[in-house]
């Protein structure tokens, strides 16, 4: 995992700005390149998404967010196991909100 991904996946999961390069956060919206790959919703769930880009940069991010693991077989792209037919959807992160518990339990700093 890159240095850039732990700085503003840390900073996302921690709901506080930064922008390293061209990955951003808004504390609520992980952003590569504009665009958007992971969202905090209303209710604090955890959604992510390839925003339509299954390259490696967009897989090394996705890959620094405590829960979700993405991997390419076969110019195919997988989510935590599963295939992900349109780049394009958003996928819960199942069992994770945003609260400072979970960052503890994740060995996150707080």
């Amino acid at each position: 995992m890159r240095k850039v991904t732990e700085q503003v996946v840390s900073s996302f999961m921690h709901r506080q700005p930064k922008a390293v390069g061209n990955t951003t956060t808004d504390g609520d919206t992980l952003r590569l390149h504009g665009n958007a790959i992971a969202r905090w919703t209303e209710t604090g769930q955890l959604e992510v998404s390839f925003a339509g880009w299954g390259t490696v940069t967009t897989r090394d991010r996705l890959n620094g967010i405590p829960g979700v693991n993405v991997h390419q077989h076969r110019h195919d792209q997988y989510m935590n196991g599963e295939l992900v037919e349109d780049l394009t959807d958003w996928h819960i992160v199942k069992d994770w909100k945003s609260d400072s518990y979970g960052c503890e339990r994740l060995g996150l700093p707080v």
